[in-house]
């Protein structure tokens, strides 16, 4: 009998803790669901957005919040927002490289333990996807390659 109050005590506590962990987490991350929920919301009024994939936080010189999806003409495009609302840029997604095709590129050139993240963005007015990546010798790179054509447009190695 004793055991089986001990045991529920440690479960007790153990569910506790974890719904503990679930709030930090959800509250943690209210900031970025809410640029999402905004960014959505412009591309579907200024760019007729009707469906969105993905959604990239990119955030060098400036910070822009970029959608995927289709339009209402069903074509897939890219809707960036940046972060002081000034001009949203639509960009066709069969006019540049997929983010598959990035991290193909970078895995080619570099020696690269782990891909963290890979986010769509604007690098001196072009659009750019930037790769994060772990290094074997547990460093950090960042690689800015040109939408368009792959071009590494800047490289920040082992920091």
């Amino acid at each position: 009998m004793k055991l089986i109050k001990v045991i529920t005590r440690i479960l007790a506590v153990v569910l506790v803790l974890v719904s503990l962990l679930g709030v930090f987490l959800y509250h943690a991350s209210a900031p970025i669901r809410k640029e999402r929920k905004e960014t959505v919301e412009l591309a579907q009024k200024y760019a007729h957005l009707k469906t969105d994939d993905a959604f990239y936080w990119y955030n060098r010189d400036e910070t822009y919040y970029t959608v995927s999806g289709k339009n209402d003409q069903n074509q897939e495009v890219y809707v960036t927002v940046p972060k002081d609302g000034d001009k949203i840029k639509v960009l066709a997604q069969s006019e540049g490289l997929t983010p598959e095709q990035v991290v193909k590129e970078v895995r080619k050139k570099y020696h690269v333990h782990k891909i963290e993240k890979v986010t769509f963005g604007y690098y001196e007015n072009q659009a750019v996807w930037e790769v994060t990546v772990n290094n074997r010798n547990k460093t950090v790179s960042y690689y800015t390659l040109a939408f368009k054509d792959g071009q590494v447009l800047n490289k920040v190695e082992d920091f």
